[in-house]
Parts: structure tokens; C-alpha cells; sequence
């Protein structure tokens, strides 16, 4: 294989790599938050039920689901905090469109020509890597505080 071919397999495997995370964390950011928000709304629901006279002789379960249901709601949105997935997904796109400029301009650089001088391959697997560096610190300076404020 060469330098070329290696360079452009490496970026489209990060390329695949933060699509599939910033797909699967956005789902997850959006279901714990959706989550959150529907077992709000159902406490709020269940609290008022217990003060129509039809319901009176279910006032104590209300009460009781109530309360489990705003459990559930305070352990969903502390879960997305504490799982972070919020950075994750703003962490994950932002590396994602590094990788895409990165390939464009590696296809630009080689668009009328096979392959590009030592060089210029060196250039391009030193910006992979910084890239993946930066990422990675950025990681580790996030769990650290994420650790420390527990």
C-alpha cells in the first residue's frame, strides 16, 4: 500500500469512526432528553389527576407514581449530565468536520496527479495525527473535570 492509499484509508476510517459516534450519541442525547421531558410533563399530569373528585379513590397510587415517575425524570437528566452527552456530541462533530476538511484537501492536493511527494504525505499523517492528539486531550481534560466535580 502506499503512503497515499494509507493516508486516505486512515482519514476515511475516522471519517466513519465520528459519524458513528456523533449519530449514536445525538440519539442518545435526544432520547434522554426527550425522556426527561415526557416523565416531567407525566408528574405535573399525575399530581393534578389526584385533585379531580373522580380520582379521589386513587389519590394515594397518584401520589406514589408521582413520585417514582419524577424520580425517573430527575435520574434521566442527571444520567445526560453525568454521561456528558451533550460534549460528546458537539466533541464528536467538531472532529468529524476536521477529518472532512482533511480528506477534501487531500483530494484537492490530489486531483490531478496519483500521488503527492514525501513530503507533502508527511504533512498530511502529521495533521492526522495532531488532530487525533487533540482530540484525545480533549477527552482526558473533560473525564478529569467530570471526575473531579463528583
Amino acid at each position: 500500500m502506499s503512503k497515499t492509499d494509507y493516508l486516505k484509508s486512515k482519514i476515511d476510517h475516522f471519517v466513519h469512526d465520528y459519524e458513528k459516534k456523533r449519530r449514536t450519541i445525538k440519539w442518545r442525547t435526544e432520547s434522554m432528553r426527550t425522556a426527561a421531558i415526557f416523565l416531567a410533563g407525566l408528574t405535573t399530569v399525575l399530581v393534578g389527576l389526584r385533585e379531580f373528585d373522580v380520582m379521589s379513590g386513587y389519590s394515594q397510587a397518584l401520589g406514589i407514581a408521582a413520585l417514582v415517575v419524577s424520580a425517573l425524570a430527575s435520574m434521566a437528566t442527571a444520567w445526560e449530565s453525568f454521561a456528558g452527552y451533550g460534549w460528546r456530541w458537539v466533541h464528536y462533530r467538531v472532529n468529524l468536520i476536521k477529518f472532512r476538511m482533511l480528506k477534501d484537501r487531500l483530494e484537492y492536493a490530489l486531483a490531478e496527479k496519483d500521488s503527492l511527494d514525501d513530503a507533502a504525505q508527511d504533512r498530511f499523517f502529521a495533521e492526522i495525527e495532531a488532530i487525533v492528539e487533540e482530540a484525545n486531550d480533549q477527552w482526558l481534560d473533560h473525564r478529569a473535570k467530570s471526575i473531579n466535580q463528583s
